[in-house]
């Protein structure tokens, strides 16, 4: 197990595990973070192992465990097909890592709160790739909220078009879920971080909505989520990877007027219908802004062997509950409440709940919620 100096301030050795897919966004990144040395790249393709290894001088691995032991690693950086994670995520609490992580947390409840106590155990960082937090966009978005009347209406969408085959996203053994747990997963985190979970959810999930696909699939593709909020506010979400333009954003109505954030924009229209704020970057430097904020606030998590810090497993848990929601309520076709998801498992909601203040004053919504059903 690699010893750590939690003071030093020498790089943290961080060992790649998975170089293809969403890993490529960070591994871009990676040469800009001087805190931050690769030493090592695991892959079952040995050619994507080699030409990322090559770009950091680091060294080659086709198996992860080999990696894990011998590399001196001390983090990772693991980005794998969802049904892989479980028994690397559990390998990497043992040897004493710490992990960063691509989204989502688990496929369900119950293997996600399995990986958090792993990591519990093993005390190190866990971290999920939640970066939207970090985007410029989304950023001025919070920071006017605190400063405007209580919103009563919100909306997110998460719309592009996967062309050709899922691959294993399309299939529900392996991936788990569809669009709320991939595409919406964001989105879900980003009104999490932004008012706090709603007490009840809605939704609604279809599958096939291709025509006459040539790779067929069985994960719903599309989805609308409605929320409930107390003190009347309402939200929604909505994904789909089948259809085009693209979208991501979050609109938020209040009676002062109503905020229009992407990655990497942010206004605030007045109630005239006129802009009275507006700021912008291009989508790469949003992007690059992002992935450097949170390789940093992982590197900064680990010098300081802070217990909270931003899109920790811990607090995706709370993301995770309002997933098995939204797709127990597309089951059922009642609404749902995502703190009963932990109730099932003997822990109330406010054990999981991040202690940074919301605007929708959620914890205190949820305590008096379950006082009032039982």
């Amino acid at each position: 197990m690699a010893k750590i100096d939690r003071k030093s301030s020498a790089p943290v050795r961080l060992g790649i595990v998975g170089a293809g897919g969403f890993a490529r966004q960070t591994l871009a990144v990676l040469p800009d973070c001087p805190d931050i040395q690769v030493v090592a790249v695991a892959d079952v393709k040995r050619d994507d192992a080699e030409n990322t290894a090559h770009r950091f001088s680091a060294k080659v691995y086709v198996d992860v465990r080999s990696m894990m032991v011998e590399s001196g690693a001390e983090a990772i950086l693991m980005s794998l097909p969802h049904d892989e994670y479980p028994e690397c995520v559990r390998l990497a609490a043992q040897r004493g890592l710490h992990l960063l992580k691509e989204t989502p947390l688990a496929r369900s409840i119950d293997e996600a709160l399995s990986l958090v106590k792993f990591y519990e155990q093993a005390d190190r960082v866990f971290m999920i790739g939640t970066q939207f937090r970090f985007a410029p966009g989304f950023v001025a978005l919070k920071s006017k909220l605190a400063s405007m009347p209580r919103p009563f209406l919100v909306r997110s969408h998460a719309m592009f078009n996967w062309a050709g085959d899922f691959g294993w996203r399309g299939q529900k053994g392996k991936a788990g879920f569809g669009a709320f747990g991939d595409a919406g997963y964001h989105n879900i985190d980003l009104l999490n971080w932004l008012l706090g979970p709603p007490p009840e959810v809605y939704a609604m999930t279809s599958t096939g909505s291709r025509v006459k696909p040539l790779h067929p699939y069985d994960t719903d593709d599309t989805g609308l989520c409605m929320l409930h909020y107390d003190g009347g506010l309402m939200g929604s979400i909505t994904c789909s990877r089948v259809t085009a333009p693209a979208a991501m954003d979050v609109v938020v109505h209040t009676p002062a007027g109503t905020l229009i954030a992407t990655p990497e924009s942010f206004r605030v229209i007045g109630l005239d219908g006129q802009a009275v704020d507006e700021q912008a970057v291009t989508p790469q430097q949003a992007e690059r802004e992002a992935m450097l904020a949170k390789i940093a606030a992982f590197v900064a998590a680990i010098r300081a062997g802070k217990k909270q810090y931003p899109c920790s497993a811990h607090d995706n848990l709370i993301n995770q509950a309002v997933v098995e929601a939204a797709y127990l309520s597309s089951r059922t076709g009642q609404p749902q409440v995502p703190a009963r998801i932990f109730e099932l498992h003997g822990r109330p909601m406010g054990d999981f709940m991040t202690r940074e203040p919301s605007v929708a004053g959620a914890e205190k919504s949820h305590r008096a919620r379950r006082a009032g059903r039982r």
